[in-house]
């Protein structure tokens, strides 16, 4: 694992800005969030980071990336959402976040894109 963050350590990436434009819902998860479609310099984030995970023989979850804040959990069927007010959210950087269950998340460590 250390090998994996030394990489990421050395990993160049430009910042980005999410338009956050729809609202939705994970069926699966129950949750409902606030999101939009991906920035380009995010995909390619996150390509970057799925080809280091690979080389460190660690799995990557290969569903598309789909940008999103939480909004609520135990969500039990689809809300009648309205429009929502676009929300322009710039990414400057990026966190490891461990989640565990029952206990709130825990940042292990964050690395900063470069500014375009």
């Amino acid at each position: 694992m250390n090998s994996l963050l030394v990489a990421v350590d050395d990993l160049k990436s430009a910042s980005f800005e999410l338009l956050l434009d729809r609202f939705g819902w994970f069926a699966g998860a129950r949750v409902a969030w606030l999101g939009g479609m991906p920035a380009p310099a995010g995909l390619l984030l996150v390509r970057r980071l799925a080809l280091l995970a690979d080389s460190a023989g660690l799995e990557f979850d290969r569903r598309n990336w789909q940008p999103h804040v939480t909004l609520f959990r135990k969500v039990m069927r689809q809300p009648a959402f309205p429009e929502p007010a676009p929300l322009h959210w710039p990414v400057r950087d990026f966190s490891l976040i461990e989640s565990v269950a029952g206990q709130p998340y825990q940042v292990l460590r964050t690395w900063s894109l470069q500014s375009q």
